[in-house]
């Protein structure tokens, strides 16, 4: 438990604390008699499908299951924010915040790590549900960990300029970690976000 809470499981892992009490059916209950079994499709977290058969065979139950994960960008979800280069695709780096830098953002590599890894928290949605144009959220990132808890902050504006560039720097600086402060603006206009939607965040 000490290993979990310290590794931050108990805040990566929430979105799932009432996902099977919250689960609700998307059809009739399916009866088959010829086959004895009973099916259900679920909606999990407001845009996941989960489909349930229950089967009696030789006087054991079976149970099948398929998962469909929803694939839009989910609120309290893991994302990995890509910066791209004006003309080289080849420059293009992940963002990410680097523990025990005071909250300092840089975008230096491209990869997908624990210092790349943020996470994105909707203002008024629900765990799980699908992020949107127009949506305002906070970018959390880790910036360090105590043998409790990993620390967290929020990506937060700064009054320091970028030489060279219009635009202030920013910082994972922002406490509380969840307050949104970023409204995410995608290239193609309402909908939901999806793996690799160019956004912005203004």
């Amino acid at each position: 438990m000490d290993n979990d809470y310290g590794a931050g499981m108990h805040n990566e892992l929430a979105i799932w604390r009432n996902a099977g009490a919250e689960a609700t059916l998307t059809g009739e209950v399916k009866v088959d008699e010829a086959d004895t079994g009973v099916g259900v499709q679920l909606r999990v977290m407001g845009c996941r499908h989960l489909s349930l058969k229950h089967q009696a065979v030789r006087g054991e139950l079976l149970v099948s299951a398929e998962w469909r994960p929803a694939p839009a960008t989910a609120n309290g979800g893991t994302a990995y924010l890509l910066a791209k280069h004006p003309s080289d695709r080849a420059l293009d780096r992940h963002v990410d915040v680097e523990p025990g830098s005071q909250g300092k953002v840089s975008a230096r590599k491209k990869d997908q790590g624990d210092w790349q890894r943020l996470t994105l928290v909707g203002k008024g949605k629900a765990p799980g549900t699908s992020l949107e144009h127009g949506d305002v959220v906070a970018i959390v990132a880790v910036t360090g960990k105590t043998e409790a808890a990993l620390l967290t902050h929020s990506v937060v504006a700064t009054e320091q300029a970028v030489e060279g560039l219009p635009g202030v720097r920013v910082a994972a600086s922002g406490a509380p970690a969840e307050e949104p402060l970023w409204t995410i603006a995608k290239k193609e206009g309402a909908g939901e976000v999806l793996p690799g939607d160019e956004v912005g965040f203004r």
